[in-house]
């Protein structure tokens, strides 16, 4: 399944969405930085298994980095 790519039948919704979500969520309750991120790898790969581990923080990452630079402005 490529970016963008509908999960589960849901018109609009990605990896890249679930990914996402699932860290923003967990930020949002309190949950530590590394915390939300390993979940999120964890997601990441549910989605992905055939993607090694190192792959995954790396593009996990990426997309997170995008993500607090919209939040932050930085």
């Amino acid at each position: 399944m490529g970016i963008g790519e509908k999960v589960g039948g849901v018109k609009g919704f990605s990896c890249k969405t679930a990914v996402l979500n699932a860290y923003q969520n967990l930020r949002e309750t309190g949950l530590d930085d590394a915390g939300s991120f390993q979940a999120a790898v964890r997601v990441y790969r549910h989605h992905h298994p055939e993607i090694g581990p190192a792959d995954a923080n790396y593009r996990v990452a990426d997309w997170i980095g995008g993500v607090e630079k919209v939040c932050t402005g930085s």
